[in-house]
């Protein structure tokens, strides 16, 4: 109908070019392979200023992935919709945060907070994995920032802000959620673990070892292969021979006196049956990959 060609007009920008949602449903599902399951934050941007990054416009809908590093989730929920809460860490500027006016209970903050490169448990973060760690010190140097909370309290339907490292009776924000019931936080996950509502399984964890396998087996046969020489060996009367073979061109007439004295050889040649492992390792991945 005309009146779904106009909404579709009036939405697809905003899917395409505002929000790129296109992306962040690529990195959930990324999170989801990768991970237990992958998480992505939906809402509507309260912020006047664009200290969320410029992909969140004051009054529009946003769609964030949350990293499994930030996210904070009652894993003890025996069904979906029986969660008590679920969240996630972040950060923002701190002088932003002191006097855009939108938060109470600053006391609650006691200044910028350094950026962490662990986890709550001295894991490392896996978005700071393979970084420079001087690049958080000079993130803070320029802009320091202060990590703060989200949590949806579905029972409630509210959602508060906290300071992480102030006490959480006393929230920055609170608001009441105005969205659709399931809540600001999208769950995937490829694969149910029975007795795990929340938590499924990385379908790359059951390739995992296969992978392994096969890049081990193959960069053995690849060093074989580096390493392998092709030579001509010749006993002491075929010397001036092996001399003429050396010299030759291709095609050329050549007489040998002594060819019998004359062998090709090589030496270190790759194993064909450690290359048909690993390409049978390979097929086993495929496989077992889908």
């Amino acid at each position: 109908s005309a009146s779904a060609a106009d909404a579709m007009r009036a939405i697809n920008p905003l899917i395409d070019h505002e929000m790129n949602l296109g992306a962040t449903l690529s990195d959930a599902v990324m999170e989801a392979l990768f991970s237990p399951f992958g998480v992505v934050k939906t809402g509507v941007c309260r912020k006047r200023v664009e200290v969320d990054g410029y992909l969140h416009d004051y009054g529009q809908p946003y769609a964030d992935v949350v990293s499994l590093d930030d996210i904070i989730i009652d894993l003890a929920a025996r069904r979906r919709d029986l969660l008590t809460f679920i969240g996630n860490g972040y950060s923002l500027p701190y002088e932003y945060v002191m006097n855009a006016g939108d938060y109470e209970n600053l006391d609650e903050i006691s200044g910028p907070d350094s950026s962490q490169t662990v986890d709550d448990i001295g894991q490392p973060r896996q978005g700071d994995i393979g970084k420079d760690q001087n690049a958080h010190t000079q993130r803070d140097d320029w802009q320091p920032h202060v990590d703060l909370v989200d949590m949806w309290l579905p029972q409630e339907n509210l959602v508060c802000t906290f300071a992480k490292n102030g006490r959480w009776d006393k929230p920055l924000m609170l608001r009441e959620w105005d969205g659709p019931e399931i809540g600001p936080y999208h769950i995937l996950k490829f694969i149910d673990v029975p007795g795990q509502p929340i938590l499924g399984l990385s379908p790359l964890a059951l390739i995992r070892d296969l992978h392994e396998i096969a890049n081990r087996l193959y960069r053995k046969t690849a060093k074989r292969g580096e390493n392998c020489i092709d030579f001509i060996g010749y006993t002491g009367p075929s010397s001036k021979d092996a001399e003429k073979i050396k010299d030759a061109q291709d095609l050329a007439l050549i007489r040998l006196d002594n060819a019998g004295g004359i062998t090709q050889m090589s030496m270190g040649a790759p194993n064909g049956v450690l290359l048909g492992l690993s390409e049978d390792a390979l097929q086993a991945g495929k496989m077992q990959a889908g």
